[in-house]
């Protein structure tokens, strides 16, 4: 039997418990924008850390600097002890006189708060300006800890511009995290998984973001012309593609977009 019940009934019968949960429903509608929490990317880990700035773009009369690392804005989960992160790099100086090197730093931290010591880090080489972003990769070497299961890292890209002497005239900072995780039934489809194609559309399909961006990669830099996988690992970078143009000097960068798609990686030396 259904059973009928009007708004004014319902506050005769108990006005404070209706009136407190209409008040409460419309809080969202109340709320400044600047407090709502922005959607999160369907690989991410759903936490809201202290510290946290994935893309990070500068610009200034003699400079334009972008450094955007790939993964969603709230981290992302791997299965790897030892995984693959990648992150884009484009630099143009607009003046003779702005260094023409920089290098980069990679650090990777005990957790995700802001006293999250460092762990491991490694320096490149002092890199020459182009006029064209660079995509980056470093697999975690050998020489650092393992990622443990069950905890969540923060990994960080300082880069910063060096003069003719060798000194740091000027650093950006950018962070994001991974969380280790165990699967057993996925790595046993992973085993049997027979080509780096294979293994990205399983990873992708259980959200293991660094994995799935990875194996897609190891895929499309041998087969370059496979425009089905372009497009699966253009779905993946169609989730974090916005934070960028939404940002001040976006419009002055390339966007983060096919032309990112079709880039093969640059390992870290």
């Amino acid at each position: 039997m259904l059973i009928g019940i009007s708004l004014k009934q319902a506050l005769d019968l108990c006005p404070k418990s209706i009136s407190l949960l209409i008040f409460l429903s419309g809080i969202s509608w109340c709320l400044p924008v600047a407090v709502q929490s922005s959607p999160v990317s369907s690989y991410g880990l759903g936490i809201k850390p202290q510290l946290s700035s994935q893309v990070v773009l500068r610009c200034g009369a003699s400079y334009l600097i972008a450094v955007d690392l790939l993964a969603p804005d709230d981290g992302g989960k791997t299965l790897a002890s030892r995984p693959t992160f990648y992150w884009y790099i484009e630099r143009k100086p607009l003046f003779e006189k702005y260094p023409k090197k920089f290098i980069i730093n990679f650090i990777l931290r005990d957790g995700f708060e802001r006293s999250a010591k460092s762990i491991f880090s490694v320096t490149s080489k002092p890199i020459q300006v182009n006029q064209k972003g660079i995509l980056y990769k470093l697999t975690l070497p050998s020489n650092a800890p393992l990622i443990d299961i069950d905890k969540i890292y923060a990994w960080q890209i300082r880069y910063m511009d060096v003069n003719d002497q060798g000194d740091s005239v000027s650093r950006i900072n950018a962070i994001t995290f991974i969380k280790r995780e165990s699967n057993q039934s996925v790595m046993d489809l992973i085993n049997k998984a027979s080509t780096d194609l294979h293994k990205a559309r399983i990873y992708a399909s259980n959200a293991y973001w660094y994995d799935a961006l990875d194996a897609y990669s190891k895929w499309i830099d041998t087969n370059p012309r496979d425009q089905q996988a372009l497009n699966e690992r253009m779905q993946m970078l169609d989730q974090i593609i916005d934070r960028q143009q939404k940002l001040k000097c976006a419009s002055k960068f390339n966007a983060i977009d096919s032309r990112l798609n079709m880039m093969q990686a640059t390992p870290l030396k």
